[in-house]
C-alpha cells in the first residue's frame, strides 16, 4: 500500500532539515485518551509541519517507512500503542475565505471533496469511489457524512488543520474551553456537530483540530 499524501514531514526527514522534535507531544496525546481533541497554539508553531508528523505516525499505509523516519526522534525510541494503526483523512481549511457565506460554502465543498479523492488514492482503488456531487444544495457536512457511512475500513482518524478566523471565534464564544462548539458559523458549527455524532456512532475513531491561539499574540 503506497501512501500518495504529500506529506511536509517526510520530505523534511529524508532531506535532511532541521525541525524541531515536537513528538513528545504525540505521547502526551494518547495519554490523554481523548477522542476529540481541539489544540490550540501560538502562531509561529509551523502547524502543517505538526499535523504531518501527526498524520503520518498513525497512518497505516506509513507503516514501513515509519522506522526510518521517526528513527532520530523522541517518539522513534518510544513507539506507542497507535502508532500506523488508522486510515487517516486530513481537512486542510486554513485557507479558506469567509467573505461572503456562499463562497465560503463552495469552498468548504471543495475542500472535503479534495479530501476525500486523495483518501481513495490513498488507500484503494479510485475507481470504487461513489461519485461526490457538486450539486451547491449538497451541504459540507452532508458530503463528509455519505461518506464516511460509504467505508468498509476501520479505524478512521480524522486530523483538520482549521482557519484562523473559526479560531477566534472559538475564543470569544467559549473563551477557548473544550471541544462543544456553541459559535454561530453556519457551515462549520453543524460540521462540527456531525463529526461528533460519527464518534459517538463509531463511524470515525479520532479526531486532532489544530488551529492558532490569538491569545498568544496580543
Amino acid at each position: 500500500m503506497t501512501s500518495l499524501v504529500s506529506n511536509q514531514f517526510e520530505s523534511a526527514i529524508l532531506k535532511g532539515r532541521y525541525l524541531i522534535d515536537r513528538s513528545p507531544y504525540i505521547e502526551k496525546y494518547e495519554k490523554s485518551s481523548e477522542p476529540f481533541l481541539i489544540c490550540l497554539r501560538p502562531s509561529g508553531f509551523d502547524k502543517e509541519l505538526f499535523l504531518s508528523m501527526l498524520q503520518t505516525y498513525y497512518d497505516i499505509s506509513a507503516a514501513a517507512k515509519s522506522e526510518k523516519l521517526f528513527r532520530k526522534l523522541y517518539i522513534g525510541k518510544r513507539t506507542t500503542p497507535l502508532a500506523s494503526k488508522f486510515y487517516t483523512l486530513f481537512l486542510d481549511f486554513s485557507l479558506i475565505e469567509t467573505s461572503t457565506p456562499s463562497s465560503t460554502e463552495d469552498q468548504y465543498r471543495t475542500s472535503i471533496t479534495a479530501s476525500i479523492k486523495k483518501f481513495y488514492f490513498q488507500y484503494g482503488n479510485p475507481s470504487d469511489m461513489p461519485s461526490v456531487s457538486s450539486d451547491p444544495s449538497n451541504k459540507p457536512k452532508t458530503l463528509l457524512l455519505n461518506f464516511l457511512q460509504s467505508l468498509t475500513i476501520k479505524p478512521i482518524f480524522i486530523f483538520m488543520n482549521e482557519y484562523d478566523d473559526f479560531q477566534k471565534e472559538i475564543l470569544e464564544n467559549n473563551s477557548g474551553a473544550g471541544y462543544h462548539i456553541k459559535g454561530t458559523n453556519p457551515i462549520i458549527q453543524p460540521l462540527y456537530h456531525m463529526i461528533q455524532e460519527a464518534l459517538l456512532k463509531k463511524l470515525i475513531d479520532r479526531v486532532f483540530v489544530l488551529g492558532i491561539d490569538t491569545r498568544a499574540d496580543r
